[in-house]
């Protein structure tokens, strides 16, 4: 179509058919709307399929920055304005239990934290959500406290990494996402096991660096995602 940007022409045919795929152009191309509509389109026709049980369904989408979530989470909002789609972002979980500090203005603020967090944990119940946008500290922090009641719960079928590079690179997130691809990319030492072979992976960047902070990038995502 006239109306896609060069990027989108590229790559959304296979991107609707479910590869894996790395999408590298200048920012302000339209990489978002790349995967936002082959997700919304996923999730639409799942919900057209009741009979459906696959428990792998829905997207979680890896961001470095709050605001980006936010812009990510907006783009969604705008396609998506009946909200058909369950979205979410996890910072926006903030139930501080107000309730409780109403009744107690004592309330030690480490345990009103605690609460807090407690109950972002039980937010993140993926039955209840379609699609989860989030920076990999927090969700890594989630899923680490999560997992010692569920940690089969959160299982998305498709993982968008935006902002790769500086996911891999810079030193305070790539720890987490590490962690998080191993959960869902990773085949051994991973709650899912051989099923992470039936994930779609998405790797947006505007550029693709051999090397972020002495990290190589390339032998990362070599390392991650064999056939991209």
């Amino acid at each position: 179509s006239a109306d896609l940007t060069e990027i989108q022409a590229l790559s959304m045919d296979a991107i609707l058919k479910g590869k894996n795929s790395l999408l590298l152009s200048e920012t302000g191309s339209g990489k978002t709307l790349c995967y936002v509509v082959p997700i919304i389109n996923q999730i639409y026709k799942r919900l057209a399929q009741p009979e459906n049980k696959n428990p792998m369904r829905g997207a979680l989408i890896l961001a470095p920055t709050k605001e980006l979530c936010s812009q990510i989470y907006a783009t969604f909002r705008k396609l998506d304005q009946e909200h058909i789609i369950r979205i979410t972002r996890t910072g926006s979980i903030m139930h501080i239990a107000p309730v409780v500090h109403l009744l107690d203005q004592r309330i030690d603020p480490d345990q009103l934290r605690e609460i807090s967090q407690q109950n972002m944990v039980n937010a993140l119940t993926w039955s209840e959500w379609d699609v989860v946008v989030s920076t990999p500290v927090k969700l890594d922090n989630l899923f680490s406290m999560k997992d010692k009641k569920d940690p089969y719960d959160v299982n998305p079928k498709t993982v968008v990494l935006d902002e790769y590079d500086l996911l891999l690179g810079e030193e305070n997130i790539a720890k987490a996402t590490t962690n998080i691809l191993r959960r869902f990319a990773g085949v051994h030492k991973s709650h899912f096991g051989e099923t992470n072979k039936e994930r779609q992976f998405i790797l947006c960047g505007a550029t693709s660096p051999r090397k972020v902070g002495g990290i190589n990038i390339q032998d990362e995502v070599k390392n991650w995602f064999v056939d991209l």
